[in-house]
């Protein structure tokens, strides 16, 4: 009985680790360990999108490039007389101008959010952050996505 115990635990414990498993009422959830993407509708299953191209790209959105590019496109914005709804979204996510806790990924969340606001179109993205996407490997998990 102990052994079916431990067996039973283990193997619930390797689903944990390798399937997203939503722990509030999140709409969609990137595993970092096996790369699974859960998603309820097109906009947060792009959002997850964003998390596996980031992932995969060795967390670019870690980057100083990725970093300063943020920060020079929502300052030339903000110069503007009209900033775009995206700089405004950058502003207000939490932890990008006020530490928000050890759990939150800021970085991770604007990477993830810029590929979601520009529903997955490099067209729709400001130029300043294209070189940060693979666009090939974009198109095939939209596509396969929508299947």
């Amino acid at each position: 009985m102990k052994r079916l115990s431990l067996i039973l635990a283990t193997a619930i414990f390797m689903m944990w680790l390798l399937l997203p498993v939503p722990l509030r009422h999140e709409k969609g959830l990137f595993n970092k360990i096996s790369g699974v993407i859960w998603c309820t509708s097109e906009t947060s299953c792009l959002h997850e999108i964003g998390h596996a191209l980031d992932w995969r790209a060795g967390w670019i959105s870690h980057s100083a490039e990725f970093g300063g590019a943020v920060q020079v496109y929502v300052m030339a914005e903000f110069e503007s007389r009209h900033p775009s709804d995206l700089a405004a979204q950058i502003v207000l996510m939490p932890g990008a101008l006020v530490w928000s806790g050890y759990a939150r990924d800021a970085q991770a969340e604007i990477y993830a959010s810029i590929f979601e606001i520009s529903e997955g179109q490099e067209e729709k993205m400001p130029e300043i952050f294209h070189k940060f996407y693979d666009w090939q490997r974009a198109q095939v998990m939209i596509e396969k996505m929508r299947r």
